[in-house]
C-alpha cells in the first residue's frame, strides 16, 4: 500500500493534535457558509466552536428527509448508517471511537482533513432528495432546484486572477527531465498551474505532507 511504504520511508503520521485542527465539530454542521443563512449562524453560534461550515441547506435537508420515506429499505439503512459513521469520524479526537481507531488502526493515522467526511451525508442527502422528486411534475422539480440554487448562492466569488502559463512553461513543453521552480514554496500553486502547459515531472507542489527530500531542498 502506498501509505504504508511512505510511512516506512518517511515515518509520517498525523497526531491527534494535528487532526484535531482539521476535524469538524457538531456546531459546524449547523453553520452555513452561504449568504442566505451565514449571517444567522454567525449570530447564534459561538465562533470558537465552529471549525467549518457544513450545513447543507434547508431545501436539501427537507427533501432528504422526505426522500427517506420513499427510499428502498436497503438504501435507507445504508444512507443513515454511512452518514452517522462519517459524522462521528469527522469529529475526530472529540469522540472515543476515533481515538480508539487512531490508536489501533494504522491507516487512520494517515488521514488529516477529517471534516471532509461530511461529504458522505451530503451525498446521501443528494440521492434522497432525488428520490423525493422522482416522478414529480417538471414544475415542482424546477422549483425545488431553483430554491436550492438561490439558497446555496454565495456570489460574487472573489478568486485570484490567473493569466495563463508563462512563456518559460510553454518553452519546457516536449522537453525531457523534471522541472524545479525556485524559490521552492514561493508560489507552488502557480508552478503547478504552469505545469499543465509542459506536463513534465514537477518538484514543486502543495500538500499537507512535506517529504523529507523536499524539506531538505528548501533548506539548501
Amino acid at each position: 500500500h502506498p501509505y504504508l511504504r511512505m510511512r516506512a520511508f518517511q515515518g509520517q503520521e498525523f497526531t491527534l493534535e494535528t487532526v484535531s485542527i482539521y476535524a469538524a465539530s457538531l456546531p459546524s454542521y449547523a453553520a452555513a457558509g452561504n449568504r442566505a443563512w451565514g449571517w444567522l449562524t454567525q449570530r447564534l453560534l459561538d465562533p470558537s466552536t465552529v471549525r467549518d461550515t457544513l450545513f447543507p441547506g434547508t431545501v436539501a435537508l427537507a427533501l432528504g428527509v422526505a426522500g427517506l420515506a420513499a427510499a428502498p429499505r436497503r438504501y435507507r439503512a445504508v444512507a443513515v448508517v454511512a452518514s452517522a459513521v462519517a459524522v462521528v469520524f469527522s469529529l475526530g479526537p472529540d469522540t472515543a471511537l476515533y481515538r480508539f481507531l487512531h490508536e489501533h488502526v494504522v491507516l487512520v493515522r494517515g488521514v488529516r482533513a477529517l471534516s471532509r467526511f461530511a461529504l458522505v451525508p451530503t451525498l446521501a442527502l443528494s440521492v434522497l432528495a432525488g428520490l423525493a422528486l422522482a416522478g414529480r411534475r417538471r414544475a415542482v422539480v424546477l422549483s425545488a432546484f431553483g430554491l436550492m440554487m438561490v439558497e446555496s448562492a454565495n456570489l460574487p466569488l472573489r478568486l485570484e486572477r490567473y493569466d495563463g502559463p508563462s512563456l518559460a512553461s510553454r518553452w519546457l513543453a516536449g522537453k525531457e527531465g523534471a522541472v524545479l521552480v525556485l524559490p521552492l514554496a514561493g508560489n507552488d500553486t502557480l508552478a503547478m498551474l504552469d505545469g499543465l502547459a509542459h506536463g513534465r515531472p514537477l518538484v514543486n507542489g502543495d500538500s499537507g505532507f512535506i517529504p523529507r527530500p523536499f524539506d531538505r531542498a528548501m533548506e539548501l
